[in-house]
């Protein structure tokens, strides 16, 4: 069953247990015995319904945690999170008793897409470090940032295209993408009444061109982790709000 059926199976059996609880007993009744048919038939756990119940949330832990984050870490949660339906939110956090502050890079969404950037942003983050470390031997700053900007810039591409294939069905997907169509657009909306972020204003940087294509070739050689790999994420829990 694709997720576009799936959805509209879940929302079905969501619909029929909200009047299981209705005052009338024979509409009451009913609903619940076509929504126990519906889950039999297509073999749908509580999760599944629960997820459905509370669509999306900003989980915890953070992605990254710093008193400053880096903008290639930003890059790449944000270039994770697209083919993953999924947003990515700054958050300052409150001063402590001494004035200090931290950041927290965190990922809203669906939870288990959530789980997919979580352990898509751990595994790369890994792989880009290693990857400059080994190519920026003697480099300045300036190399290094154009050459991430570029490797990070490869990997999305190839996330995005394995979000492609999927749709199309030309080949499954080797990627651990759980992109669903429109869903991006509806976790926008969600933050937006739920949190009303406030936009990030970027600064142009200098780029080493050549550093960037570099990277940007370099990325065709990250291997992506695949379908059924065990998923970061089982101790994420909900937040209202980052605090």
């Amino acid at each position: 069953m694709d997720d576009t059926k799936r959805d509209k199976v879940l929302d079905r059996v969501r619909k029929l247990l909200r009047l299981s609880k209705s005052d009338n007993p024979h509409e009451a009744e009913n609903a619940a015995a076509r929504a126990q048919e519906l889950i039999e038939r297509h073999r749908l756990e509580a999760g599944d319904l629960e997820e459905s119940e509370s669509k999306f949330g900003v989980f915890s832990p953070a992605l990254f945690v710093g008193k400053r984050i880096a903008d290639w870490r930003v890059a790449l949660a944000t270039g994770v999170a697209e083919p993953n339906g999924c947003e990515v939110l700054i958050w300052d956090q409150d001063p402590d008793a001494d004035g200090n502050y931290a950041t927290d890079l965190l990922v809203a969404g669906a939870r288990r897409d959530c789980e997919a950037v979580h352990y898509l942003y751990s595994y790369l983050t890994k792989e880009v470090e290693r990857v400059v470390k080994r190519s920026g031997i003697g480099q300045d700053k300036l190399w290094r940032d154009s050459f991430r900007s570029g490797l990070i810039t490869r990997i999305h591409n190839r996330l995005m295209e394995a979000v492609a294939r999927a749709r199309d069905g030309a080949q499954a997907s080797t990627a651990l993408v759980l992109q669903r169509k429109g869903q991006i657009e509806d976790v926008r909306q969600w933050l937006e009444a739920e949190l009303e972020p406030e936009g990030t204003e970027w600064k142009k940087k200098d780029v080493d061109i050549d550093a960037a294509w570099q990277g940007h070739d370099a990325g065709a050689g990250i291997r992506l982790p695949e379908e059924g790999q065990t998923q970061l994420g089982k101790s994420h829990e909900r937040v209202g709000g980052p605090k």
